[in-house]
């Protein structure tokens, strides 16, 4: 799902249009204010020309610069504290004045230290979540829709607990996990177990609750992925890359606060793909990145699948979490009508 380089510059278009609102804004905030407090107006005419002043007075005295640098800052300070005091005194917050941005980390720009911001890596994503519909999905997938009943409460197989009891007991922990993601950014889980026993909804909700709380979330079938890799892999590096490029998807696969990588084992496997899924899933690891892989085959399975490296990773990394029941998508074509599991 890369962002094309039109869609890329609508979005700096909407920044631009962003700064020139949050300029607007504070202009028409400045009047205002002048306009009902004359003596504020005063203030920010010697503030702005109190700098000038300052200099010509150090090039006629040639006096201690730390001195006047000093004497500068009291005198700027005790006209900011006047300044202040007005303000609440008239009912304006102390902060009136000021610039106000949707995003004070990079100040509606973009980026910070000329690295991307998150804000503007998560606009990215919810650009290509749009064209494939993904936000749609999320509206209908999410906890709120989430219905424990549909699990059956009779024992299953030599499994200890209920296909209900053991998705309470994984949607007890995945809501700790949310509710504490702040602090557990590296946390992983691998959800593994057969079809249709509710993984792929439980990432859905999971999605939402983490974008709800401002974080930057990619929701990828394994399929996608190791697409996305390959051409990232097989690009043509014998030119240098645009703007856009270096904002493409495979380079958030690795940045985002949370990677959901779903249906592990429906991708193309060739020794190259797994390798590229290794280096995702081990640059994750080492940069404290949280991920969640789901998939329908048993760990035996993935053991035989995938690279000795790749297996001892998830093993080693990974909460291991199993998904246990009837299959929910088949029960509910014989039963009456119920969200998708």
């Amino acid at each position: 799902m890369p962002v094309s380089d039109q869609d890329f510059k609508k979005i700096l278009l909407e920044y631009d249009e962003r700064r020139a609102q949050a300029a607007a804004e504070q202009r028409a905030h400045v009047e205002e204010v002048h306009r009902r407090l004359p003596q504020v107006r005063a203030i920010d005419a010697e503030l702005e020309s109190f700098g000038i002043r300052a200099m010509k007075e150090y090039l006629q005295t040639r006096q201690d610069p730390r001195r006047l640098i000093d004497g500068v800052r009291l005198h700027v300070q005790s006209l900011v504290t006047e300044k202040e005091a007005l303000l609440r005194e008239a009912g304006f917050p102390a902060d009136y004045l000021e610039l106000h941005y949707l995003c004070p980390e990079c100040r509606d720009t973009g980026f910070v230290q000329h690295q991307r911001c998150r804000c503007l890596t998560q606009r990215l994503i919810d650009l290509a979540y749009s064209q494939s519909n993904i936000k749609n999905l999320l509206a209908l997938e999410n906890f709120q829709t989430f219905d424990i009943s549909l699990f059956s409460p009779s024992s299953f197989g030599n499994e200890p607990a209920t296909p209900r009891e053991n998705m309470q007991h994984i949607q007890d922990t995945v809501m700790k996990y949310i509710w504490h993601f702040s602090d557990t950014t590296d946390a992983n889980f691998l959800f593994y177990g057969s079809t249709g026993t509710g993984k792929t909804f439980l990432c859905n909700c999971i999605a939402k609750e983490i974008l709800d709380q401002g974080y930057t979330v990619l929701y990828e079938t394994a399929y996608e992925l190791c697409s996305l890799l390959e051409k990232q892999r097989f690009r043509d590096r014998s030119r240098e890359r645009t703007r856009e490029e270096d904002l493409d998807l495979p380079d958030m696969i690795l940045d985002s606060d949370l990677l959901i990588i779903d249906d592990l084992g429906t991708e193309f496997a060739t020794s190259l793909s797994v390798a590229d899924l290794f280096h995702c899933i081990n640059h994750r690891l080492l940069h404290s990145k949280s991920t969640i892989i789901s998939t329908n085959l048993a760990l035996s399975q993935l053991k035989k699948q995938y690279s000795d490296r790749m297996f001892s990773r998830l093993l080693g990394s990974y909460q291991l979490v199993k998904f246990y029941g009837d299959d929910i998508r088949t029960k509910k074509k014989f039963t009456r009508p119920v969200r998708e599991a």
